[in-house]
């Protein structure tokens, strides 16, 4: 029975995650026209939305339109703008506009009315690394509708070179277009307003998550470092005073709330899809973070500490689950993963994502195999169905499309299975761990290559070994860079070095809690093993660490603080 319930739910996964992958609708036939394409640096959708560029407006009621965003911020001018000359198709007519508002509106309303009635007219705006830009296309099979493609995979939102690459098809230059970069239309029901609100309100979210996103990080990392050395300090060193239980209770519920923050950073946007400001960000983020927190307390008063600490981690888990399967409506641009605004994910899980949902799966089933102490045969098959799922979620290109995370994730259950037996490492637990990584990452790439357009590991490994030489460069330098440009990664990293110390050589009522729970303390074990490799082989460097001890770190300070007679987490 149980090995069908895990057949089906793999099925399940797999199945609802390819039909969202096969939505992506087809580009449209190439019209072989000729372009004028008409840069406008200052436009902005808001200003199309007010109706103070009625020119604007009017070529975007006829017309698809959809965000810009790019990899490379200082050479997206020159990919929106400059076409090279080619011997073959039709012409395409650069006219800049360096003005914005009704100035530049007149001067687009000029260019249009001199462009012959059968050539395409795309109006681009240049996006920058904290500002998306625009496009609208007219003519040449493009309009009414929302541009996508597979670059994205978003709705509204394509890239500078998806927009170069359509162009040049549009053109008949076939033989210099990317294919797989050629924007579709999704044509979705709405009306001309409804669309051209839909990207204003995608643009403002937009930016305002990435004003917001940094800092909010920031002090979530600060909060949960401070809150868990103040805790250990409790635990250790203040259970003789009078108010310890009252302080230690504090201490848990605070960070108990921490634990509850990545799910609300998902489900805020349950409620709002685009949140205009950073306060609404915040304001739902709390709200979010509140409810997943009162359910988790239910838990706790009911059944322990320990149960009220796996809710938490399995709910977070289970909202990354469920909005990959769903086609991630909720994470256009998320709190603890990607930005695309900056370039660096447009779709997929992202490495922080994955670091999260690690670390989460690991903390809540560690201490749910510990509350109902499964035997030896149980619990390897719960880790063995629970790493399939992580792996499945975070790096299958119609999921997560994080491939990576098929190198460090069997690392990590692995470790698990091994460490929770508490015996010393072999060979053979070695070779295990290989041959999960192989396995999982063929499986990954295998999928990859049946799906339109291939992720970096395929086409690194389709380039041989320089191919895969400079992925592994370009990932070193980007954690190099992440790892100078902000002091909250060089705190991460003390704060780690300290904690690998004390679960080498635990003491007091850390050793206590690791005795009286064996499997949560091989999953500590396999989250500094599994974020370590995470950390080399991804280029989020010590954050994929970081995040994943945040579950683990966090449970095992409130285990320490609970009462020595909460004994209700491992009686269920």
């Amino acid at each position: 029975m149980r090995a069908r319930i895990a057949a089906a739910l793999m099925a399940l996964i797999v199945s609802a995650g390819l039909a969202g992958c096969a939505e992506l609708p087809a580009s449209p036939a190439s019209a072989r026209t000729d372009v004028t394409v008409i840069v406008c640096s200052g436009l902005r959708s808001s200003d199309i939305a007010s109706g103070m560029m009625p020119a604007a407006r009017e070529l975007a009621e006829e017309g698809a339109l959809g965000l810009v965003v790019t990899h490379v911020p200082e050479e997206t001018t020159a990919t929106l703008s400059v076409y090279a000359s080619a011997p073959y198709g039709r012409d395409i007519h650069t006219v800049v506009v360096p003005e914005s508002g009704r100035v530049a509106d007149t001067r687009i309303a000029e260019v249009v009315q001199s462009t012959p009635p059968h050539a395409m007219v795309a109006l681009v705006s240049v996006p920058t690394s904290d500002r998306p830009g625009l496009v609208v296309l007219r003519g040449g099979g493009y309009d009414n509708g929302l541009l996508l493609s597979s670059s994205t995979r978003r709705v509204g939102i394509v890239t500078d070179h998806d927009v170069a690459e359509t162009i040049m098809n549009v053109a008949g230059r076939r033989d210099s277009a990317d294919s797989d970069a050629v924007c579709s239309v999704d044509r979705g029901g709405l009306g001309a307003a409804e669309r051209i609100e839909r990207v204003a309100e995608m643009e403002s979210f937009l930016v305002a998550m990435e004003r917001t996103r940094i800092p909010l990080q920031s002090a979530f990392t600060v909060a949960m470092v401070v809150l868990v050395v103040v805790g250990w300090l409790l635990a250790e060193r203040g259970r003789s005073r009078t108010r310890y239980l009252y302080w230690s209770t504090v201490t848990r519920r605070a960070l108990l709330f921490g634990l509850c923050v990545p799910a609300g950073g998902t489900l805020l946007f349950a409620v709002e899809r685009y949140p205009a400001t950073g306060a609404r960000i915040v304001a739902l983020l709390l709200a979010a973070s509140g409810l997943v927190w009162l359910f988790s307390q239910l838990a706790w008063h009911r059944f322990g500490t320990g149960a009220g600490i796996a809710l938490a981690a399995l709910a977070t888990a289970a909202t990354l689950v469920v909005d990959q399967v769903l086609g991630a409506p909720l994470s256009t641009s998320s709190l603890f993963s990607y930005s695309p605004v900056a370039g660096f994910r447009f779709y997929g899980l992202g490495n922080e994502g994955a670091a999260v949902l690690v670390g989460a799966l690991l903390t809540g089933v560690a201490l749910e195999l510990d509350a109902v102490r499964a035997d030896r045969r149980t619990s390897d098959r719960v880790i063995v169905l629970t790493g399939v799922v992580a792996v499945c979620v975070a790096a299958l290109p119609f999921l997560g499309a994080n491939s990576v995370v098929a190198v460090w994730a069997p690392v990590t259950f692995v470790a698990l299975a091994v460490a929770s037996r508490h015996r010393r490492v072999r060979f053979s637990d070695v070779f295990l761990a290989a041959g999960a990584v192989v396995i999982s990452l063929g499986v990954v790439v295998m999928v990859d290559r049946l799906m339109p357009g291939a992720t970096h590991v395929t086409r690194a490994l389709d380039s041989g070994p320089s191919g895969m030489l400079d992925v592994v460069v370009r990932r070193a330098e980007t954690s190099l860079r992440i790892f100078t440009e902000t002091p909250i990664t060089a705190i991460a990293c003390l704060v780690v070095i300290g904690f690998v110390y004390m679960v080498a050589h635990p003491r007091g009522r850390m050793a206590a809690v690791f005795k009286r729970y064996p499997t949560f303390h091989g999953a500590v074990i396999a989250g500094l093993v599994g974020g370590t490799v995470g950390m080399v082989v991804e280029d989020s460097g010590v954050a994929i660490l970081g995040l994943m001890l945040l579950y683990l770190a966090g449970a095992l300070v409130m285990l320490m603080l609970a009462p020595d007679a909460d004994e209700r987490e491992v009686a269920r």
